[in-house]
């Protein structure tokens, strides 16, 4: 039962995260209820805040290890190494992948000071987003999975699949709406590199 609300609350999360980052509803709220220079700062605040509860309920979980009465320790030993060699090649790409995005506009300062929308920026085609299409969300996957693999729990296993479920359905909404602000240029990008994993297209 603990598992199932662990895994509601995520989905619960991921949806209001996306539905606050939904086109329309970012113009409804932003013509009723927040100046536009403000909007990116409370949606990133609101998700920072809303993952403590989560951490907090992740945390007084009892979990069970799953591979503990399947692999002898050695073994288990080598996976946790292995995982966290994958998390932390994850947590490097994701580092990279960040260097090339303009972070004041991902952190909303840039809005803040500028009081103004961002200036739409040309369709990132080079670097890491030659291999993948959302490299951000690509190290996340590795992360998770690394992770999973060096702490190879129930808790994390749902936690895994849920992020991952979301990961793919989020990016999948994100990419209509590139589809359009870039048209027939996202659509040839779409033809030549993989959504979410490198070469998987």
């Amino acid at each position: 039962m603990q598992l199932l609300f662990f895994a509601l609350s995520l989905v619960f999360y991921y949806v209001l995260h996306s539905v606050l980052a939904n086109t329309k509803v970012k113009t409804f709220l932003m013509e009723r209820f927040i100046a536009q220079k403000y909007y990116r700062l409370l949606f990133n605040f609101t998700a920072v805040v809303l993952l403590f509860p989560i951490f907090y309920f992740y945390r007084k979980i009892s979990t069970t290890y799953l591979f503990v009465n399947v692999l002898p320790a050695y073994q288990i030993g080598r996976l946790e190494n292995i995982g966290l060699g994958i998390a932390a090649l994850g947590m490097l790409l994701l580092l990279y992948a960040l260097s090339q995005y303009n972070l004041s506009e991902f952190a909303g300062t840039q809005q803040l000071k500028n009081a103004s929308p961002p200036t739409p920026e040309s369709l990132k085609v080079s670097g890491f987003n030659s291999y993948v299409r959302h490299p951000l969300y690509f190290a996340g996957l590795l992360i998770i999975w690394g992770g999973f693999l060096f702490r190879p729990t129930d808790l994390y296993l749902v936690m895994g699949l849920v992020s991952t479920a979301y990961l793919y359905f989020g990016t999948k909404l994100e990419e209509e709406k590139l589809v359009v602000e870039f048209g027939e240029e996202y659509l040839e990008y779409q033809k030549r590199v993989g959504m979410l994993l490198p070469f998987w297209k």
